[in-house]
Protein backbone atom coordinates (compact mmCIF):
# COMPACT_ATOMS: atom_id res chain seq x y z
CA UNK A 1 0.00 0.00 0.00
CA UNK A 2 3.00 2.52 1.03
CA UNK A 3 3.89 2.29 -3.18
CA UNK A 4 0.69 2.62 -4.32
CA UNK A 5 0.34 5.59 -2.06
CA UNK A 6 3.63 6.96 -3.55
CA UNK A 7 2.94 6.25 -7.14
CA UNK A 8 -0.40 8.37 -6.68
CA UNK A 9 1.42 11.25 -4.64
CA UNK A 10 4.00 11.17 -7.25
CA UNK A 11 1.53 11.42 -10.11
CA UNK A 12 -0.32 14.08 -8.55
CA UNK A 13 2.76 15.87 -8.09
CA UNK A 14 3.70 15.02 -11.73
CA UNK A 15 0.23 16.52 -12.90
CA UNK A 16 0.84 19.89 -11.01
CA UNK A 17 4.18 20.18 -12.97
CA UNK A 18 3.83 19.22 -16.06
CA UNK A 19 1.85 22.41 -16.29
CA UNK A 20 4.96 24.28 -14.86
CA UNK A 21 7.82 22.42 -15.76
CA UNK A 22 7.87 19.47 -17.88
CA UNK A 23 11.39 18.17 -17.52
CA UNK A 24 10.88 18.38 -13.30
CA UNK A 25 7.35 16.13 -13.67
CA UNK A 26 9.31 13.53 -15.73
CA UNK A 27 12.37 13.98 -13.09
CA UNK A 28 9.98 13.19 -10.66
CA UNK A 29 8.19 10.03 -12.67
CA UNK A 30 11.35 8.48 -12.77
CA UNK A 31 12.23 9.03 -9.57
CA UNK A 32 8.91 7.60 -8.10
CA UNK A 33 9.10 4.77 -10.57
CA UNK A 34 13.21 3.92 -9.79
CA UNK A 35 11.37 3.79 -5.53
CA UNK A 36 8.83 1.90 -6.34
CA UNK A 37 10.35 -0.84 -8.10
CA UNK A 38 13.04 -0.89 -4.95
CA UNK A 39 10.42 -1.01 -2.91
CA UNK A 40 8.90 -3.97 -4.82
CA UNK A 41 11.95 -5.67 -5.27
CA UNK A 42 11.84 -5.92 -1.50
CA UNK A 43 7.96 -7.13 -0.84
CA UNK A 44 8.90 -9.92 -3.34
CA UNK A 45 12.27 -11.04 -0.67
CA UNK A 46 9.50 -13.56 0.63
CA UNK A 47 8.33 -14.80 -2.54
CA UNK A 48 11.56 -15.35 -3.94
CA UNK A 49 12.76 -17.42 -1.37
CA UNK A 50 9.43 -19.54 -1.24
CA UNK A 51 9.86 -19.89 -5.08
CA UNK A 52 13.87 -21.39 -4.61
CA UNK A 53 12.33 -23.72 -1.60
CA UNK A 54 9.45 -24.97 -4.03
CA UNK A 55 12.30 -25.31 -6.81
CA UNK A 56 14.47 -27.19 -4.43
CA UNK A 57 11.56 -29.88 -3.48
CA UNK A 58 10.39 -30.23 -7.12
CA UNK A 59 13.96 -31.37 -8.19
CA UNK A 60 14.21 -28.18 -10.44
CA UNK A 61 17.95 -27.42 -10.46
CA UNK A 62 19.16 -24.12 -8.44
CA UNK A 63 20.66 -23.14 -12.25
CA UNK A 64 17.00 -23.32 -13.80
CA UNK A 65 15.56 -21.28 -10.57
CA UNK A 66 18.68 -18.81 -11.22
CA UNK A 67 17.12 -18.12 -14.76
CA UNK A 68 13.79 -18.30 -13.85
CA UNK A 69 14.16 -15.38 -11.83
CA UNK A 70 16.33 -13.11 -14.04
CA UNK A 71 13.51 -14.13 -16.82
CA UNK A 72 11.16 -12.73 -14.41
CA UNK A 73 13.60 -9.52 -13.52
CA UNK A 74 14.49 -8.44 -17.00
CA UNK A 75 10.38 -9.01 -17.98
CA UNK A 76 9.99 -6.25 -15.01
CA UNK A 77 12.96 -3.93 -15.42
CA UNK A 78 12.01 -3.72 -19.15
CA UNK A 79 8.03 -3.02 -18.59
CA UNK A 80 9.32 0.43 -16.33
CA UNK A 81 11.79 1.41 -18.36
CA UNK A 82 9.34 1.05 -21.63
CA UNK A 83 6.71 2.65 -20.02
CA UNK A 84 8.93 5.15 -18.87
CA UNK A 85 9.90 6.07 -22.20
CA UNK A 86 6.28 6.33 -23.14
CA UNK A 87 5.76 8.70 -20.25
CA UNK A 88 8.67 10.80 -21.65
CA UNK A 89 6.60 10.74 -25.31
CA UNK A 90 9.45 8.70 -26.56
CA UNK A 91 7.35 5.86 -27.22
CA UNK A 92 9.91 4.95 -30.54
CA UNK A 93 12.43 4.06 -27.89
CA UNK A 94 9.93 2.23 -25.58
CA UNK A 95 9.86 0.07 -28.07
CA UNK A 96 13.44 -0.58 -28.86
CA UNK A 97 13.68 -1.19 -25.04
CA UNK A 98 11.34 -3.74 -24.83
CA UNK A 99 12.80 -5.77 -28.08
CA UNK A 100 15.82 -5.78 -26.20
CA UNK A 101 14.03 -7.13 -23.14
CA UNK A 102 12.76 -9.53 -25.39
CA UNK A 103 16.03 -10.36 -26.64
CA UNK A 104 17.47 -10.31 -23.75
CA UNK A 105 15.21 -13.18 -22.25
CA UNK A 106 15.46 -15.50 -25.07
CA UNK A 107 19.44 -15.70 -24.76
CA UNK A 108 18.68 -15.94 -20.93
CA UNK A 109 16.53 -18.90 -21.37
CA UNK A 110 18.46 -20.75 -24.37
CA UNK A 111 20.04 -23.16 -21.95
CA UNK A 112 16.45 -24.07 -20.22
CA UNK A 113 15.44 -24.96 -24.18
CA UNK A 114 18.74 -27.01 -24.98
CA UNK A 115 17.67 -28.84 -21.73
CA UNK A 116 14.22 -29.74 -22.74
CA UNK A 117 15.41 -30.66 -26.32
CA UNK A 118 17.55 -33.35 -24.54
CA UNK A 119 14.95 -34.68 -22.37
CA UNK A 120 12.30 -34.84 -25.65
CA UNK A 121 15.14 -36.35 -27.82
CA UNK A 122 15.83 -38.65 -24.79
CA UNK A 123 12.13 -39.56 -24.62
CA UNK A 124 11.93 -40.48 -28.43
CA UNK A 125 14.18 -42.54 -28.07
CA UNK A 126 12.56 -45.08 -25.63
Amino acid sequence: MAIIGLCLAATAMAVVLRGLRAEYALALSLTAGGLALVGIILALEPVLSEIADMTMVSGIGPENTAVILKVMGVGFITQLAGESCRDAGESAIASKVELAGRVSILVLALPVFGQVLQIVSGLLRL
